[in-house]
């Protein structure tokens, strides 16, 4: 069950997710103090874990104009019931993932005296982003490189061509 908590923790220090606008334990995310969203570290002392599941699931079927995304879609035609985009940081469906960060967000407190500081976990998030974004970097430079090598080289073919018409045409 702590792997599931670990893995859902993944989710809320990810900068696509929720400490993006979220304040978490010792973190606080850059910006103005007046756009901060609720400190996610609170939540288990100031809601009840059916409505902190409502909102997470559909945060605009509860307040139509909320700024908050609805992070964990649910569609029953698409793999992992809606939950794709999550997969590379929690593996399981849109329920499950739904029902993982409530546990966690619930249960906060005695999770975070067990682990690290969300300040290093969410500085670890955005470091191994960074490190994905420069190999895809470094893959797509390699592939330029690829291309343009193999430009070269058809350029270089039509040079020959003469050469190898007249052997060939020399026995004729």
């Amino acid at each position: 069950d702590s792997d599931r908590l670990a893995d859902a923790m993944q989710i809320v220090v990810s900068q696509d997710y929720c400490v993006k606008c979220h304040a978490m334990g010792d973190f606080v995310p850059e910006g103005s103090p007046r756009g901060l969203a609720p400190d996610l570290g609170m939540v288990h002392k100031r809601l009840r874990a059916g409505d902190v599941q409502r909102w997470i699931a559909r945060p605009n079927g509860i307040l139509a104009y909320t700024a908050m995304p609805q992070i964990v879609p649910y569609d029953e035609a698409k793999p992992y019931l809606g939950a794709e985009q999550t997969q590379k940081l929690f593996h399981g469906t849109s329920p499950e993932t739904v029902d993982a960060l409530v546990d966690l967000l619930m249960n906060f407190d005695d999770y975070a005296k067990s682990r690290a500081s969300v300040s290093g976990l969410v500085a670890e998030s955005k470091a191994a982003k960074e490190a994905a974004a420069k190999e895809a970097e470094a893959a797509k430079e390699a592939e330029a490189v690829k291309e343009a090598e193999a430009v070269k080289e058809a350029e270089v073919v039509p040079e020959k061509l003469p050469e190898i018409e007249g052997k060939q045409t020399e026995g004729l």
